[in-house]
């Protein structure tokens, strides 16, 4: 079952060979979604009790961190929500989608209040209230506006400097803007728009409670603690804190906490520099950090994990530790165990597992290590481990941090062995169906064959100067298909190259053999798929385009169905023996990552980079033809 990773497919026609033309197939709509996407805003009440989530699946959630449960969804962007505000004085919540379109909520009747445009874009906005919760503020792009919570009507707007902005903050009572951005850090009054202050760099941002003090935080990962006033200025290093990512004043205004990406929140004394207490958070990126308005606890949200960490001050005990479950970050691959009971989802960070009866997640598991980030991977038979291919999130210029393959547990994301390949980054790996082989391209252009329970390598394929950038094995884990700008099927047990074949100009993304073993497609980076007979590696069918980036790539269990997905164009079924388009799925966001089917191919199921899965209903396509019901037709 493999789980289908970012793909591809080839076009053109040939004499003899079965061409497509996709004649407008008709659309469907999935029956079932899975997972709330990735979160791309949060915000806490004042109590730390509640926490408010914007997703890229275009919803609000209310959550109770004390439960773990969605208190209430509020739908109504089409769009990825991209900040979102909460007023513990007035109930209400504040949100912002991708195409700039403002909303404002009830949060106890969950009503939607008022709606409005908004002039500029998402790229960095940010949102808030003003400490009595009659005002919202709203930044994008080269303008702040001023809005009424209780009508939506403009008060003001400010414009702020025309430099590309980054990120925004803004003080309590609303009197002082800060822009973050590539010309530096600007201070703005917030009722006459002038400037006030200005440092040269910093990324993240907060203001004191009072307004008067801000806190930054640099590229090279100090903090800067800065009076508007009289320009005094006191940096802090941090110990381990790695890049940091938020930044909060104490109600008081005497300490500062720090998210860092190496999944710690870290506490200090501003007026000292002393460090407190270090909260560690988890594995991954703290995205957020917050205090009560008490200042008796600290809440922390760990990004890879969806986490949200309730901890107390004094003590440093962990109070509450609430898994947003559901969410998840862009999807890498999907695929059933055999009985359809359950669902795996690779994400960029985690393995989820999905109990298909109850549309509930049964565990999610973040990639162990820090800082790598999942790029495809393929599901073990067994069903408790994944073969997954790692990328390094973030690399010092000059830095040599090369991907690699290794093999993780799906229950706890724990690496259970991995293909030490020095000074080589590994371009794309294959499991054999059996799971006793596993297959990894490199960039020195060589594959490399080696056992998954051990990570020895067992043979060394020369593939030719060009790296592999897409493998399968046969069914019965006797041959492996590598491809980059031309293919070659080898043999496993000798090496020995079989048949080679030419794909044109564009590199494979991806490949699948049929669960007959007697043809495989191949998906190239130019848009097009083709379809060849094992044995000869004979071209005989050629699909036409249906996007410019394609994504994922499966036959049906019976080899009668091929499925591909597209990053701009949704997806689409195709009879394997005819060419022909049967039907086209498409959603409102029509990016996806990756495609797969069910077990008995009833279903289809599509992964999209905004960390949802989308299931469709495949049951009443066109009747077979004879041909393809039999078993013959061209591949033969």
């Amino acid at each position: 079952m493999a789980i289908a990773g970012c793909a591809a497919f080839l076009v053109g026609g040939c004499a003899g060979v079965s061409t497509a033309c996709d004649p407008a197939p008709a659309e469907r709509l999935p029956i079932r979604q899975l997972g709330y996407g990735c979160i791309r805003a949060i915000a806490f009440s004042d109590d730390a009790q509640r926490a408010v989530t914007g997703t890229t699946d275009g919803t609000v959630r209310v959550w109770d961190l004390c439960a773990e449960r969605v208190e209430r969804t509020l739908s109504g962007h089409a769009l990825p929500v991209e900040a979102v505000a909460l007023s513990s004085v007035s109930g209400r919540i504040a949100s912002y989608d991708s195409g700039g379109i403002l909303r404002l909520w009830d949060a106890h009747a969950g009503g939607a209040i008022w709606s409005r445009r908004v002039r500029g874009g998402a790229v960095g906005c940010a949102l808030g209230f003003v400490s009595d919760g009659a005002t919202v503020i709203v930044a994008s792009c080269s303008q702040v506006e001023f809005r009424e919570a209780a009508t939506g009507k403009c008060l003001r707007t400010l414009p702020v400097s025309g430099e590309a902005l980054g990120r925004f903050a803004f003080s309590r009572d609303g009197g002082k803007i800060m822009t973050m951005g590539t010309e530096g850090v600007r201070v703005y009054d917030g009722l006459s728009g002038n400037l006030v202050a200005t440092l040269p760099e910093g990324v993240h941002g907060g203001f004191s409670p009072d307004g008067t003090k801000i806190l930054v935080a640099r590229r090279d990962k100090v903090v800067e603690h800065r009076d508007i006033v009289s320009a005094r200025t006191t940096e802090y290093s941090l110990p381990h804190a790695g890049s940091i990512w938020s930044l909060a004043f104490s109600p008081d205004g005497r300490r500062g906490l720090a998210g860092a990406h190496e999944g710690e929140a870290i506490l200090w004394d501003l007026s000292t520099g002393r460090i407190v207490r270090t909260f560690a958070a988890g594995a991954g990126q703290v995205h957020r950090v917050a205090f009560s308005s008490d200042g008796l606890r600290v809440v922390t949200h760990t990004l890879s994990s969806h986490t949200v960490n309730v901890w107390d001050v004094a003590t440093g005990r962990l109070e509450e530790a609430a898994e947003l479950r559901g969410h998840m970050s862009a999807v890498k691959g999907i695929a059933c165990s055999g009985d359809g009971a359950r669902l795996t989802v690779l994400t960029e960070d985690a393995i989820c597992v999905w109990d298909q009866a109850t549309g509930n997640v049964k565990s999610a598991a973040p990639i162990s290590e820090r800082g790598l980030m999942a790029q495809s991977g393929v599901l073990f038979p067994d069903a408790v481990k994944v073969l997954v291919t790692l990328k390094r999130r973030f690399a010092a210029p000059g830095e040599l941090k090369p991907d690699r393959a290794a093999i993780c547990d799906t229950a706890t994301g724990r690496e259970i062995a991995r293909l030490d390949w020095p000074g080589v980054s590994v371009t794309c790996a294959a499991l054999s169906p059996d799971g006793a082989d596993a297959a990894a391209g490199g960039s020195d252009g060589s594959v490399r064959i080696w056992d998954p329970e051990t990570g020895k390598v067992v043979r060394t394929i020369d593939a030719g100067t060009e790296e592999p950038t897409a493998l399968a094995f046969s069914p019965d884990g006797a041959l492996l298909l590598i491809c980059s700008r031309d293919g070659g099927l080898w043999e496993v047990d000798s090496g020995r190259l079989l048949q080679s074949f030419p794909l044109g100009e564009a590199r494979a993304r991806t490949a699948a053999f049929a669960r007959d073993g007697r043809r495989f497609a191949v998906a190239c980076a130019d848009g097009s798929m083709l379809v060849r007979a094992t044995g000869s590696c004979k071209r005989m069918a050629v699909l036409a385009p249906h996007g410019r980036e394609i994504t994922g790539l499966a036959f049906s269990p019976d080899g009668s169905l091929i499925l591909s997905s597209t990053m701009d164009g949704g997806a689409v079924v195709w009879d394997s023996a005819t060419g022909e388009s049967l039907c086209r799925l498409r959603w409102h966001q029509s990016a996806f990552s990756c495609a797969a089917f069910s077990p008995d191919g009833s279903e289809a199921m599509t992964g999209t980079p905004a960390g949802t899965v989308l299931l469709w209903d495949l049951r009443s396509l066109p009747a077979k033809s004879e041909s393809r019901a039999e078993g013959t037709g061209p591949f033969l």
